[in-house]
């Protein structure tokens, strides 16, 4: 079997891969088969596709769980062997916590800066900082001084200098906050049980 298929753009997804799954799963271990799909919708889609390719056959499914759902997902693979694995991995904090305590380091740097922001500035900035700090997470990519040093160049105006300075709420603040609280974002808490499966 290989190790990567792909189907033509604007293609059902969940109909190819039933398909797929039927053709090349012998039926007598089907049922050990494992789908793993992006979140509980995703599951339900990908049952209505097998049920509508087996057409009406009664079958055993593979069992089709959600990554969205990391934690029950690995206690399902791994049993008690998942209990270490998860206990290793900080627990995700509320999208609202983080959002306030960014909004908290934004008042402090723009008070240095400029003498204070109001919160509501503050707060959209920090969905903002959010959003980055997501993608980032989510593509691999490290914020930290030394990957954003390189950014940072001499003939750039002063703004863009000061947005890079501002990026240190990410890559110098953030860090102490998360260590502190033993938490982390959620889309990191994701990206590491995703790395643990």
């Amino acid at each position: 079997m290989p190790n990567l298929l792909t189907i033509p753009a604007g293609a059902p997804v969940a109909r190819h891969a039933a398909m797929h799954v039927l053709a090349s799963v012998p039926a007598h271990v089907r049922h050990r088969a494992l789908i793993l799909v992006p979140n509980r919708r995703s599951c339900a889609v990908m049952r209505t596709a097998l049920a509508q390719e087996l057409h009406g056959q009664t079958a055993l499914l593979p069992t089709i769980l959600p990554l969205a759902e990391g934690d029950a997902v690995l206690l399902h693979l791994l049993g008690a062997a998942a209990v270490p694995v998860l206990t290793a991995i900080p627990s995700a904090m509320d999208p609202a916590q983080q959002r306030y305590l960014l909004a908290e380091q934004i008042r402090a740097f723009e008070r240095r800066r400029m003498g204070g922001v109001t919160l509501h500035y503050a707060l959209t900035l920090a969905e903002t900082l959010m959003a980055l700090q997501e993608q980032c997470i989510r593509h691999g990519v490290s914020l930290t001084q030394e990957a954003l040093r390189p950014l940072m160049h001499a003939d750039f105006a002063t703004h863009w200098k000061q947005a890079l300075l501002f990026l240190s709420i990410l890559t110098d603040s953030w860090p102490a906050i998360e260590s502190e609280l033993g938490q982390t974002t959620q889309a990191a808490r994701e990206v590491a049980l995703t790395r643990a499966l």
